[in-house]
């Protein structure tokens, strides 16, 4: 269903599998949250709500979780 002020992510963490991953690569736009290594981080959109503690990010971002496209949202873990 496409609704124009609607985004749906898949939730990701190192708790899921390769194949897990692999499923829905590509097809879903994701978040992912638990791992702060360069390689977890490797093509994936830095949050700035949660990397940089840019307060209010959300309600203007249009390049991670509210983008049009699809996207890979890597989330900070605290």
């Amino acid at each position: 269903m496409t609704v124009p002020n609607a985004r749906v992510l898949a939730s990701l963490d190192p708790s899921n599998t390769p194949e897990e991953i692999a499923d829905i690569s590509g097809k879903w736009s994701t978040m992912f949250f638990g791992d702060d290594t360069p390689e977890a981080m490797s093509n994936r959109y830095a949050c700035p709500k949660t990397h940089h503690h840019a307060t209010g990010h959300c309600a203007k971002c249009l390049k991670g979780c509210f983008g049009k496209g699809r996207v890979d949202v890597h989330l900070k873990q605290h």
